[in-house]
């Protein structure tokens, strides 16, 4: 964990719990799941994101702590005020660790609340491609599995046609965000053009904290714009997830 974050909880290196093969496995076995797991194949309740978990077998290990935290109503269209939001509405934007939502295809605005990526169906859902599939490079060293849980394209294959190309997939759903940023922010410049006075606010790189002019360090950013702001949530969701074809 980054020292900057650390010194932001008042948390010191020693005091920081690693991450280690205890953090998914029980030493112990004490619930007697497969591979010694903590938890398998579903959450007892709902993930603190609200999103209801099951049958997704050893992925769900990775799910209850890659998921954005809070829960955001979802329509499927542009009119906001089904979700019981107006423009003084407060909006926390998603913590980082965003796979499950996008996978699930939850939290997204201007979405229909269910709309999963087809890697929904992959055996152990993300273990699926994160664990249990070596990449090339592992294969040639001898290994037959994924530990580090840092996959590449050289997988594709195992499922898909040799013929895949992995690579055009990202650029095209890179080149779709890259298109939605412009759109967003256009129209926040718009809106800050028409405005007749507006704060600015800023976050500091070291301390993480944001900022008004001539303010002390404040919780979180405000607008009057609930528009751009919750389309903002829904961008956020895919670049704090960083997987482009578990979007696709």
């Amino acid at each position: 964990m980054d020292w900057v974050l650390k010194s932001k909880f008042g948390s010191a290196s020693a005091a920081v719990e690693p991450q280690t093969c205890a953090g998914c496995h029980d030493p112990h076995d004490v619930a007697g799941l497969p591979f010694q797991l903590r938890v398998y194949d579903s959450v007892p309740n709902t993930l603190m994101n609200g999103l209801a978990v099951s049958s997704v077998g050893a992925g769900v290990t990775c799910m209850v702590c890659h998921n954005s935290r809070p829960s955001f109503a979802s329509v499927g269209d542009s009119f906001v005020a089904r979700n019981g939001l107006t423009s003084a509405s407060a909006l926390v934007t998603p913590h980082n660790g965003t796979q499950t939502d996008v996978l699930y295809g939850a939290n997204a605005y201007f979405m229909p609340e269910a709309t999963p990526s087809p890697h929904l169906a992959v055996g152990d859902t993300c273990v699926g491609c994160h664990y249990a599939i070596p990449t090339a490079a592992q294969k040639d060293a001898g290994q037959t599995t994924n530990h580090s849980f840092i996959t590449d394209l050289s997988i594709c294959s195992t499922c898909h046609a040799a013929a895949f190309d992995g690579a055009t997939v990202q650029a095209e759903t890179a080149a779709q965000m890259s298109q939605l940023d412009q759109a967003i922010f256009t129209a926040i410049g718009t809106l800050l053009e028409a405005a007749a006075t507006y704060n600015t606010t800023v976050r500091d790189a070291a301390t993480l904290d944001y900022y008004r002019a001539g303010s002390a360090p404040i919780e979180a950013t405000s607008c009057a714009c609930t528009d751009w702001k919750i389309s903002l949530v829904s961008r956020m969701l895919i670049r704090r997830c960083n997987s482009a074809v578990m979007s696709s």
